[in-house]
């Protein structure tokens, strides 16, 4: 009886070990503690299907401005974004603007794509994983978007939750 409470109360540690270091991996971020990050290098391959089927390859997007946005549908900050993404992709759409969005969720891509529709998000959604996010040097908080100027090359990292303004302000630079 001592040997099988043992066993429980191990497994029970061991679970909770591994949600706390899920949690801190996948952590949400409201801004607070999000910083602007200058970095100006070519910004990395992304080339996944999306939720309908059809292949983004951010490659191309040359001669565009694109804001690379990680995000997950459980996260309270990133879905606060989401309408601010909308209403700028629509804006300036015609200006050379677009948003890609990369979930983080471990749901099945059905589940992500109701959401997305749920939202009326029109610009492309793939299903992101651990080894895109390393790729990309995503840290350990979402929201987090990567502003991808004309050549390519991510001119600036936003970590946490930004206002419409924020991002506006930020993309009127580039395009």
């Amino acid at each position: 009886m001592k040997k099988q409470r043992l066993s429980i109360l191990r497994l029970f540690l061991n679970s909770i070990a591994i949600i706390s270091i899920v949690a801190l991996f996948m952590s949400c971020s409201t801004g607070e503690s999000g910083e602007l990050k200058t970095v100006a290098k070519a910004a990395p391959a992304l080339s996944r299907p999306d939720l309908d089927g059809n292949t983004v390859d951010l490659s191309k997007y040359e001669g565009k401005v694109v804001l690379v946005d990680f995000w997950a549908t459980w996260c309270p900050p990133c879905r606060r974004s989401i309408p601010h993404l909308i209403d700028l992709h629509n804006k300036y759409a015609d200006q050379g603007f677009s948003v890609v969005g990369v979930s983080l969720d471990t749901k099945p891509p059905a589940e992500v794509a109701k959401f997305v529709s749920n939202f009326g998000i029109p610009y492309p959604v793939v299903m992101g994983d651990q080894q895109l996010a390393r790729q990309w040097k995503l840290g350990n908080s979402i929201p987090a978007a990567y502003l991808v100027d004309r050549d390519g090359k991510i001119v600036d990292k936003i970590v946490g939750y930004k206002d419409q303004n924020f991002y506006e302000n930020l993309i009127k630079q580039y395009l």
